[in-house]
């Protein structure tokens, strides 16, 4: 799973140096970090939130462009899976490649 940028949410903020991944056995995940990926490259959310801000400072008034295409983004991305279509051989060779 791809943590460095948001593709389909917000990027994880589940860092392996919290308690709960440090010792699992003796802490538990809090209920906002249950599922989620650990997240080894550090604040990307921050990184993300930086690159929007400068597309909002970038197109000044029409600024509201950036938070549009982000949203229609992550949308697409969301669809994206569930409208691929496979062929047996492309089913194939992902399968055989990742065994």
């Amino acid at each position: 799973l791809d943590v460095s940028f948001p593709i389909h949410n917000r990027v994880s903020d589940n860092y392996p140096w919290l308690h709960h991944n440090l010792d699992p056995g003796k802490n538990a995940a809090p209920t906002k970090y249950q599922g989620m990926h650990i997240q080894p490259l550090g604040d990307r959310q921050g990184a993300y939130a930086k690159y929007l801000n400068e597309c909002h400072i970038s197109f000044g008034k029409d600024q509201k462009y950036c938070d549009i295409f982000e949203y229609d983004r992550m949308l697409m991305n969301q669809r994206q899976p569930q409208s691929m279509r496979v062929s047996r051989v492309a089913n194939f060779l992902f399968t055989s490649s990742s065994a």
